[in-house]
C-alpha cells in the first residue's frame, strides 16, 4: 500500500509538471530544453512574473509584507501599490503562488486573483 501511494504521488507531480511545461511559451521550453540537455537547473535563466491582486491588506502590515518579500532571494524585483491592492512580482522560474501565499498568510490580505508568466530572462 505504500509503495502504491509513492508510486501515486510520482505519477501526480510528473503529470503536474508535465501539464505546467506543455503550457508554457516556446521559447521557455526550448531554454529548459537545453538546461536539461547541458546538466544544469531547469529553471536556469527562467523567470516567472506574477500580478496578484490583494484584498484586505492593511496600511500597518504593508510594510513587513515588503521586507519579508525583499528578504527572499529567489525574487528578482516587485511592485506593490501604495494602498496594497496590486502586486506585481518577478521571481526565478521555480518560484510559484505558493511562495506568495507564505507571506500572504502573515497578514489579514487574501488573494483575489493571480496570474503568472514564464519567460526566458534577458
Amino acid at each position: 500500500m505504500k509503495i502504491a501511494n509513492i508510486l501515486m504521488f510520482s505519477i501526480l507531480t510528473s503529470f503536474s509538471f508535465a501539464q505546467e511545461y506543455s503550457q508554457m511559451p516556446g521559447v521557455v521550453q526550448n531554454k529548459m530544453d537545453n538546461n536539461k540537455a547541458a546538466g544544469i537547473d531547469l529553471y536556469n535563466g527562467v523567470v516567472t512574473t506574477f500580478d496578484v491582486d490583494l484584498s484586505n491588506l492593511q496600511e500597518s502590515e504593508i510594510q513587513a509584507f515588503k521586507d519579508q518579500i525583499t528578504a527572499d532571494v529567489r525574487v528578482k524585483n516587485f511592485t506593490l501599490t501604495a494602498d496594497g491592492t496590486k502586486l506585481i512580482l518577478v521571481a526565478k522560474g521555480y518560484y510559484t503562488i505558493k511562495d506568495i501565499k507564505t507571506y500572504v498568510v502573515t497578514t489579514s490580505a487574501a488573494i483575489q486573483n493571480y496570474s503568472s508568466v514564464y519567460s526566458v530572462e534577458d
